[in-house]
């Protein structure tokens, strides 16, 4: 019964812990004499007991060779069950002596320490060779025999007797059996316990149970330590366990040893111990154990010839003889062992890959195929883990991301499920770099953002990721789920420059989704954000606050205020852009033009070279203000000056209908009006292509919001599509 502490946040926790591994439940007794509650612990092994009585402040352990009995002397004592035994242990701990107040004693290391190669003198304690008594088909009637001669022998004799059952079935890998003998012996004689022999059976009859956890406790007990032999039947356990890499790292390079096994244990062993090798690149080793098991291959077992066969192929693909693999693995692939079958249609599927025999849609089929083929160890987190990684290539991030963490889910802790978990959490922040987020579809995005949120990073990295998915988010005409992602970070209440920037860019997101009266009250938080920073901040920010309240009082209907908002700000050409558009809807045609000529100015363009589309697009929106505002004058001027020019471009025939001269002659009879009616169609067209004009990707956080020359806030369209008193009479200036 071991004193355990527990560190919490209110301080130290003490309890105690009986470390049984076969507890099965506690039940409650009335002593019938006193009357004292008694709990027993019941459990499954004769082994697991605490044989004297042990008193604390708190409780009483009684007696016991089966088992546990516990008399609670506190009624708020709880005895629980644990994954590591039997925990008791009362609210605020249990009242046990301070460690400085009791003898200290080595507790047995099961840290395992590397052996780079085996002993000079290897000290040896199984001798399988000896224990084998007959042969196999005589087995069951020695054992009856040897049971037989027990009847009249004492608890001791018994005990030696049933610990020379225990061998003779284990050197025929009757590994269960000869478990049972072994705790049937120590029930008989407790203190075998102690015994290096009798623990170093135990584990290895464990070890060929599948009793891995168990076996790796009895293989690093302090009795073990000197004996050299122990390290290979420690690193058989470790690669049962999944930890190849431990298993690897102790596992000698002589492994001559096993040569001395009886078949039976020999050829079980060997596999294990190859597939380690092989796992570490350790081709030498790995050729060296499998010709000890060679001569065996011929009388194997399906699983075992199977799994022989498996790893011949692995090994000579690690040794370049990929040829060699693939006939082997093709073979297994087509083969009656399934668990086999499945690995080497996977390997092979790899390897087919690599060499690009395969396509990436077929090596996906076969995958695919092969999740369902098997299930429940580390060959399924193997398929599921690298289907993903072609599923990342193929550019689909959710199923790449719901197979990693289906991988992850079936072996959390083993060393490739930490893998696993850490390339998640890369691959996911990966996604949302600038470069890659453009290339996955926005309903992608939001799908990996929402349904695998447990890898946003805390702190500044996940605000940074909602950021980015909040610009996709917009750029994709998502703006109600990109309002929703900055609203929620500013509403942390949070102030300074970069929280400034979040309700800039907030604000300019309502403004898109046509929410005027949200955008002045994000762009009134910014502001207040902004009082404690410094001036140079502040100024740099104050244009873009100013930009967008503007754009917000036009949306409302409120020329003269969003005016009065751009009084303040430099003539920019954000700001003349945005003037004209304001112009626009209040239909001042004319103030609209003066914005847009100056916006030509400002490009200084030179006629000797062509003009770049948003030359292009200046002067064709000048030339549509001029003549709503019936301007001829000027028109006529633009049209002489920039026609040539303009001729080089897209918009060379929308140019062409607008700046045309107009002729009276024009309206002198119905034929006539009816083909400006036909004119009037063109432009009502070339309206609608600024409509459909793509969305400009917006600046990164804490840039200048931009306001583009397309979209809803192009001159232009805004001016055709949200004033419906223009008619068509006014557009022909009739």
């Amino acid at each position: 019964i071991i004193p355990k502490t527990d560190k919490t946040s209110a301080g130290e926790i003490k309890y105690l812990l009986w470390p049984a591994l076969s507890l099965v439940r506690t039940v409650e007794i009335n002593d019938p004499d006193i009357g004292d509650t008694i709990a027993v612990a019941l459990v499954d092994s004769a082994k697991d007991m605490t044989r004297l009585s042990h008193s604390f402040v708190d409780v009483d352990f009684l007696p016991s060779y089966v088992g546990l009995a516990a008399l609670p002397k506190t009624d708020t004592l709880k005895i629980t069950k644990a994954d590591d035994g039997l925990r008791i242990d009362k609210e605020g701990g249990l009242n046990l002596s301070s460690e400085q107040d009791r003898l200290t004693v080595s507790p047995t290391k099961e840290t395992v320490s590397s052996h780079s190669e085996s002993p000079k003198e290897l000290t040896r304690i199984y001798n399988f060779s000896e224990w084998k008594i007959g042969t196999e088909k005589e087995l069951s009637n020695n054992q009856r025999l040897m049971m037989a001669a027990m009847a009249q022998q004492t608890d001791s004799k018994k005990a030696e007797s049933l610990i020379s059952l225990a061998k003779l079935t284990l050197s025929y890998n009757y590994a269960p059996e000869s478990l049972g003998y072994l705790e049937l012996a120590q029930s008989m004689v407790p203190e075998l316990d102690t015994n290096p022999e009798f623990i170093a059976l135990q584990g290895a009859a464990e070890a060929l149970s599948w009793k891995n956890k168990e076996a790796f406790r009895h293989f690093s007990a302090a009795g073990l330590n000197d004996i050299g032999e122990i390290v290979y039947w420690k690193s058989f356990a470790l690669a049962k366990l999944d930890d190849w890499q431990q298993a690897a790292k102790i596992l000698p390079d002589d492994v001559s040893v096993l040569k001395t096994y009886t078949d039976e244990i020999k050829t079980p062993l060997a596999l294990v111990l190859a597939e380690v090798a092989l796992r570490d690149g350790n081709i030498d080793k790995a050729k060296n154990i499998l010709e000890i098991i060679k001569p065996l291959r011929e009388n194997m077992s399906l699983a075992h010839g199977s799994a022989y066969d498996y790893l011949s192929g692995e090994l000579d693909r690690q040794d370049g003889r990929a040829k060699e693999s693939k006939k082997i693995w093709k073979e297994l692939s087509e083969g009656d062992d399934d668990l086999y079958r499945a690995k080497a249609k996977f390997a092979l599927t790899m390897l087919q890959r690599e060499d690009k025999e395969i396509t990436e849609d077929k090596a996906v089929d076969n995958l695919e195929g092969l999740r369902y083929a098997w299930r429940g160890d580390d060959l399924e987190v193997s398929i599921n883990y690298n289907l993903a990684k072609i599923y990342l290539t193929k550019n689909e991030p959710v199923k790449a991301l719901t197979l990693m963490d289906l991988a992850h889910s079936l072996n959390p802790v083993s060393e490739q499920g930490k893998k696993i978990d850490a390339d998640m959490h890369q691959v996911f922040k990966d996604i949302f770099k600038p470069e890659k987020i453009k290339s996955i579809s926005p309903a992608d995005i939001l799908t990996v953002y929402n349904e695998f949120s447990k890898l946003i990073p805390v702190g500044a990295d996940g605000e940074i990721l909602a950021r980015q998915l909040a610009e996709k988010m917009a750029s994709a005409d998502l703006l109600p789920r990109a309002i929703a992602l900055l609203k929620k970070q500013i509403d942390a209440g949070q102030k300074g420059v970069d929280s400034a920037d979040i309700a800039i860019r907030l604000a300019a997101f309502q403004n898109m989704n046509s929410n005027p009266d949200e955008a002045l009250q994000t762009l009134d938080r910014a502001e207040a954000m902004l009082k404690d920073s410094s001036t140079d901040s502040v100024l740099s920010r104050q244009e873009d606050i100013g930009l967008l309240r503007a754009k917000a009082f036009s949306l409302k209907g409120k020329p003269d205020d969003a005016f009065s908002a751009l009084a303040l700000l430099p003539q920019n050409d954000e700001s003349l852009r945005l003037r004209a558009d304001i112009a626009w809807r209040g239909k001042k045609w004319q103030d609209a033009a003066d914005s847009l000529e100056q916006l030509v100015q400002n490009q200084n363009i030179v006629l000797t070279r062509p003009l770049t589309d948003e030359q292009a697009d200046l002067l064709l929106n000048w030339a549509v203000a001029l003549y709503l505002a019936d301007n001829r004058y000027v028109l006529a001027n633009l049209r002489e000056r920039y026609s040539d020019a303009m001729t080089a471009t897209p918009k060379a025939q929308k140019f062409e209908v607008v700046t045309r001269p107009r002729q009276a002659s024009l309206l002198s009879d119905r034929e006539t009006i009816n083909s400006i009616i036909d004119e009037t169609s063109i432009f009502k067209d070339f309206m609608k292509s600024f409509k459909a004009g793509d969305v400009k990707t917006e600046p990164p956080i804490g840039a200048p919001p931009a306001i583009p020359a397309t979209s809803e806030t192009t001159v232009i369209p805004e001016a055709l599509r949200n004033n419906p008193d223009i008619k068509t009479d006014e557009i022909l200036g009739d």
